[in-house]
């Protein structure tokens, strides 16, 4: 399996020049889009003719005790930061490394003919944890020793704005370019390497330890703030009447930046025993290192989809599409009159289901097979309102 990895780089000096250049450069670009959609559109007074509201919560995992997880309730979850405790205090059932994503999303859309406007909030967590790590927890008899024992964290929270037009077209090439500015309230990130082994009942865990964290106060002089930019492209062009290709969300820029966020850079030891006789995590590891605030410049994850829609008559769609993850997608869409039906599958196992009538849709996502141990549970609402 291929872990998660984030790439940081180190502002230092020039954070003041870059924070002020990329102000002017989101002024500079809002100006242009806004520019654009007067070319395309001379009156922009009752540009937008319906708002939308979406909600959208998603959980994609293998070794997922979802029962726990759904019995915690939806605020508990967004605000967990001990994954680790939850899959290690449930018997997992399949072997092999853990992963989890949860995805919550809400936002409040604007349409117009050539304009379209967003206001979001989103958070996004994903977790991974190697088998090494999991045999550690559940296997307290039989003794192992592991050198990829690894874990990672990654939890990211923003509200901010979207704001898209239509873009003159080009050799029959139709496109909209989109400009994204948000607020960093929240950002967590950890990641450990090192081995792990069992000896005697006794846990033994070392290696290295690296840990961000926006919410650090200790010793901090100038206070936490972040924010992130984006610029993506939607193209498309019709080969022949019914049939079109496509590419969505392609980015030209995307970024977040974090400033005064704590980092801590360090060794981990322990040979204690993690689990005490009523089965509790003992966090009673030794950790050598110190914490620093420092600027960061942070990968914007932003999943383009390259693809081919069919139309089929005056009331069924066929799609197939491949995520930048090269994850391949087939989607149905049927309508008739004021009814929507929506099904796709998205490899490996994860299915939507969405039923729309006139402005009001509702879809879920499931998903789960014997062989991965994949499972997949999530909920999207929208209502609209036209004006």
């Amino acid at each position: 399996m291929v872990t998660m990895k984030v790439c940081f780089s180190y502002l230092g000096q020039y954070s003041k020049a870059l924070r002020r250049f990329a102000v002017f450069s989101f002024g500079a670009l809002l100006a242009f889009i806004l520019l654009l959609g007067l070319c395309l559109k001379p009156v922009m007074a009752g540009t937008f003719s319906s708002m939308a509201y979406t909600s959208k919560v998603l959980a994609e995992g293998n070794h997922l005790p979802v029962f726990q997880l759904l019995e915690q309730g939806n605020k508990e979850i967004q605000r967990s930061n001990d994954w680790l405790s939850l899959i290690t205090s449930v018997p997992s059932p399949h072997k092999g490394h853990a992963f989890l994503k949860l995805a919550y999303e809400q936002s409040q859309n604007y349409y117009g003919d050539n304009v379209f406007l967003s206001l979001f909030e989103e958070e996004h967590s994903r977790y991974f944890a190697s088998a090494s790590l999991l045999q550690l927890f559940h296997e307290q008899e039989k003794p192992f020793q592991s050198k990829d024992a690894a874990y990672e964290t990654l939890s990211v929270r923003r509200e901010g704005a979207r704001i898209s037009t239509a873009i003159p077209t080009f050799l029959g090439i139709n496109g909209r370019v989109s400009l994204g500015f948000w607020r960093i309230t929240h950002f967590r990130q950890t990641q450990f390497s090192g081995q792990a082994a069992l000896i005697d009942g006794t846990a033994c865990l070392e290696g290295t330890l690296e840990h961000w964290d926006s919410n650090l106060e200790a010793f901090r002089k100038e206070p936490y703030h972040g924010y992130g930019l984006a610029l993506s492209l939607n193209l498309s062009k019709e080969l022949v009447p019914g049939t079109e290709v496509f590419v969505e969300g392609f980015p030209l820029y995307a970024w977040d930046f974090l400033y005064n966020a704590g980092v801590l850079i360090g060794e981990l030891k322990s040979d204690r025993q993690y689990m005490d006789p009523k089965e509790f995590i003992n966090y009673g590891a030794l950790v050598k290192g110190r914490y620093e605030y420092k600027d960061l410049k942070v990968p914007m994850d932003v999943n383009s989809v390259f693809g081919i829609r069919q139309n089929i008559g005056d009331s069924m769609r066929v799609q197939l599409s491949v995520t930048q993850n090269l994850r391949p997608e087939l989607q149905v869409s049927l309508w008739n009159k004021d009814w929507q039906i929506i099904a796709s599958c998205l490899y490996p196992a994860l299915y939507y289901l969405e039923i729309a009538k006139n402005n009001i849709s509702a879809g879920a996502y499931f998903g789960s097979t014997a062989q991965t141990g994949l499972t997949s549970l999530g909920l999207t609402l929208s209502g609209q309102v036209r004006f």
